[in-house]
């Protein structure tokens, strides 16, 4: 009630400092802890946007780095989904139809890439199209994927469910 406090106005605007330049691809970026995961313009690149006390700014590092060919051999990435259950896992949905998969655990101190390839139909490998992870109350996450496969000689589309990962019966060698 002094009056020393200044709202924003067009004589006092706020003050807006940029810590990173990197440029961001137009899809959905997805957080794991404190991290916001997002892919480059460049669509080559899973960027990891994260908050550095040491130098007091953000910073954006590059989650591709030691694996540079797991976006870039797939002509780039369109769509990105994440899972949190079981694991904390990034999706990406490359170029060529085929997925990379980020599994994170900032804790234990754990960065694995995979790829997955669709499995083969009467015509060959299907496309992956797109991907959506699904929350489940008491249970783990659900990834659905679209899939296009050629069956008889006809380009179809398909809605598949990935099955849950934890298994019930255990294979034991005889």
């Amino acid at each position: 009630a002094d009056g020393s406090y200044v709202g924003i106005a067009p004589t006092s605007p706020p003050t807006i400092t940029i810590d990173t330049d990197y440029s961001v691809m137009y899809i959905q970026p997805h957080n794991i802890s404190s991290y916001l995961f997002y892919i480059q313009a460049n669509t080559y690149q899973l960027r990891q946007l994260v908050f550095d006390f040491v130098i007091n700014k953000q910073k954006s590092e590059d989650m591709t780095l030691l694996a540079d060919h797991i976006l870039r051999d797939g002509n780039g990435a369109f769509t990105m989904e994440r899972q949190q259950s079981p694991c904390d896992r990034i999706w990406v949905t490359r170029n060529d139809g085929q997925l990379a998969i980020l599994t994170r655990n900032v804790e234990q101190q754990i960065d694995a890439w995979m790829r997955f390839i669709s499995g083969t139909s009467s015509g060959g490998p299907g496309l992956f199209k797109g991907i959506s992870v699904i929350s489940v109350d008491g249970g783990d996450d659900q990834v659905w994927v679209s899939v296009q496969r050629i069956i008889n000689g006809s380009t179809v589309q398909f809605i598949e469910l990935f099955s849950n990962e934890l298994f019930q019966n255990y294979w034991e060698p005889k």
